[in-house]
């Protein structure tokens, strides 16, 4: 399957163009983003999830965000999903993101055997 993709630069004026011109808001494509990605994430896993095991990998910025996103989802699925975040002050929006995480009863994870899991999620990088 060829999948499209784009530089960081080109990424980046997509990014501007949807909030700046579109009026999208960040919050909003986060949601959107991380919302497909579970979808992804579920079909690779097949129809249920319950008992099935998603490792969240995640960085403190705007990818890190959609990941949050994505392990929420897959939570909400009935999947048993393990964050990994990475240390460092979360940027505004992806600490929402991390809030909500809380708020459900999810939390950072120091050390997860990466082996044991089902999928990974890379959200390190964009």
């Amino acid at each position: 399957m060829d999948i499209p993709a784009l530089t960081t630069a080109q990424m980046i004026e997509v990014d501007r163009l949807t909030i700046e011109d579109y009026g999208i808001e960040l919050l909003q494509m986060m949601e959107n983003a991380g919302r497909n990605l579970a979808e992804l994430a579920g079909r690779m896993l097949g129809a249920s999830l319950s008992g099935r095991t998603a490792c969240v990998l995640c960085e403190r910025g705007n990818n890190g965000g959609g990941g949050m996103v994505a392990a929420r989802h897959l939570h909400n699925r009935g999947a048993d999903v393990h964050i990994i975040r990475l240390a460092g002050e979360l940027k505004d929006v992806p600490a929402k993101q991390w809030q909500i995480l809380e708020n459900i009863g999810m939390d950072n994870e120091l050390y997860y055997e990466l082996s044991e899991a089902n999928i990974i999620i890379d959200a390190l990088i964009g």
